[in-house]
């Protein structure tokens, strides 16, 4: 049957086909299909308890998506990505979210949004106050990195920015919830945390004054240390939390 995840995206999907959609996206981020193996309708189907409509039209919304390669004749496969596609995609999200920083420090710091701001980084700042770092602070602020980047985005009252930001989001690896970090290494994911909560208290600060070059600068540089951290581990991605970074099963290299 179909998922009754508290996820907030399966809880707004409106109708089967958003479901089955959301439900395969799942599966394939989750790992439960690796690179190139064949999405059968039929078993989807039979698991999710719906026709195989519904699931085919899912399929060609993830193929539209990325995540799964049709074949004529043949039948949906889950999509297979390169190390460099991920870079790719990292790439372009710092793009779009220098852009809406600029915006939004040119507009002006709205009110609310610089409310919002502050309470993420005086969490954040809490996060690494007690001294005692663990997995559960590391997932703690990956949900925390998710929220900050995104409501700058949204921030900047963008419609066509914020649709090609969510679209590129949906790419394994892409989204700033996925960093990268060796979960046996908590003393390096600690320093490389900390230096994300630095980047983002110079990123408010800087939309604070309106300064939106350098806002879309720091906003840029920032993804590019992501980048960074995440080539380190390029040539052994099976160090890394497939939990924490969805569709790292479908990085071949």
């Amino acid at each position: 049957m179909l998922p009754t995840s508290s996820s907030s995206s399966l809880d707004t999907a409106t109708t089967i086909e958003d479901r089955v959609t959301l439900a395969v996206r799942q599966m394939l981020l989750s790992g439960e299909f690796v690179p190139g193996q064949k999405i059968g309708e039929v078993a989807i189907a039979d698991r999710l308890g719906v026709s195989r409509m519904p699931v085919r039209r899912a399929l060609a919304v993830l193929e539209r998506d990325g995540l799964v390669t049709a074949e004529p004749n043949r039948g949906a496969f889950a999509a297979r990505f390169t190390v460099k596609q991920v870079t790719d995609a990292r790439a372009l999200r710092g793009a779009l979210e220098g852009m809406a920083a600029r915006l939004v420090a040119e507009m002006g710091l709205r009110p609310s949004l610089r409310r919002d701001l502050e309470i993420m980084l005086e969490e954040g700042d809490r996060l690494f106050a007690a001294g005692d770092f663990s997995a559960s602070v590391a997932a703690a602020y990956r949900s925390l990195n998710c929220r900050f980047h995104t409501a700058i985005v949204v921030g900047a009252d963008n419609k066509p920015l914020l649709m090609a930001y969510e679209a590129n989001n949906r790419l394994p690896l892409a989204s700033p919830e996925a960093i990268a970090v060796d979960l046996s290494n908590l003393n390096a994911i600690s320093q490389t945390l900390r230096e994300t909560q630095v980047d983002h208290h110079r990123i408010v600060t800087a939309l604070k004054s309106g300064q939106g070059s350098r806002a879309e600068a720091l906003l840029r540089e920032h993804t590019q240390t992501a980048i960074e951290a995440f080539l380190k581990y390029a040539d052994r991605l099976d160090e890394l939390d497939p939990k924490a970074l969805p569709g790292l099963r479908l990085v071949v290299g």
